[in-house]
């Protein structure tokens, strides 16, 4: 063989490995997103679990916070600190499938749009929560919305609300 000829398949060995390289780093990187998927999924299901448990070991307080009876002040912060364990999983779920670029992220957040839509008492203390945290934030620094999941959630909300009117006429 020539030498022009031993350089040329040199290089072209050279490419089809650095191609083949190309192939296997994207495959591994679909692999990785896929396990953090389901790593995320698990966590995710792990967490709520939590707060049903939170909400079963405080049933009363939870029935009749939903129903609008009085609490006293300690069944009240009980009551907060569920809704507030609940947002914070529903956001920070949000947040990491989101990082992932996962669809499922807007699922994640649609759920918990009607979940909040099935208990009222929640959705207020909830919404009334997020208000407060933003005002408080940007009296301190201008930040505006800041993320996406508060948008769609309320957005998601106010779909249920619709829909619910609609079919009550």
């Amino acid at each position: 063989m020539k030498k022009s000829n031993w350089k040329d398949t040199a290089e072209l060995i050279g490419i089809v490995a650095i191609v083949a390289s190309l192939i296997f780093v994207g495959y591994q990187l679909q692999l990785d997103r896929r396990i953090a998927t389901a790593q995320l999924e698990t966590s995710n299901f792990e967490a709520r679990y939590a707060i049903n448990q939170l909400i079963s070991d405080n049933a009363d307080i939870w029935l009749r916070g939903n129903a609008g009876e009085e609490l006293t002040r300690e069944e009240a912060l009980i009551f907060s600190n569920i809704v507030d364990s609940a947002v914070g999983r529903a956001f920070a779920t949000a947040q990491s499938f989101d990082e992932l670029g996962s669809s499922i992220r807007d699922i994640n957040i649609e759920n918990f749009a009607i979940w909040l839509y099935q208990y009222p008492a929640v959705r207020k203390i909830a919404v009334e929560g997020r208000e407060t945290r933003r005002r408080l934030r940007n009296s301190i620094r201008d930040t505006g919305e800041g993320n996406f999941f508060w948008p769609i959630l309320l957005r998601k909300l106010d779909e249920l609300d619709r829909a619910n009117a609609k079919s009550n006429q």
